[in-house]
């Protein structure tokens, strides 16, 4: 019998999807509860559960300073954030 093949992990768009999704439903709690994820991934000895929610756990850290960014107006100064790259 051959061994059984692990499904691809998650697109980092799909990632970021989740993270989105999951602060919306969590708000200010939404980095405890998945790392309560987290937790609940390796007790059940699943690791390729513990690395998604990790990387989730980074893009909600992600989707945060951004938010930051954009509420404090730095977004548009920040050339990583702007449509207009052609002087690089």
């Amino acid at each position: 019998m051959a061994p059984k093949q692990r499904p691809p992990p998650p697109s980092d768009l799909d990632v970021y999807r989740s993270a989105h999704l999951w602060v919306q439903r969590h708000g200010d709690a939404a980095t405890s509860k998945a790392r309560e994820m987290v937790e609940a991934m390796r007790k059940e000895g699943d690791e390729d559960g513990v690395d998604v929610w990790l990387r989730i756990i980074v893009a909600i850290g992600a989707l945060a300073e951004l938010r930051r960014r954009v509420s404090q107006g730095h977004a548009r100064k920040d050339r990583r954030w702007t449509s207009n790259q052609s002087n690089r």
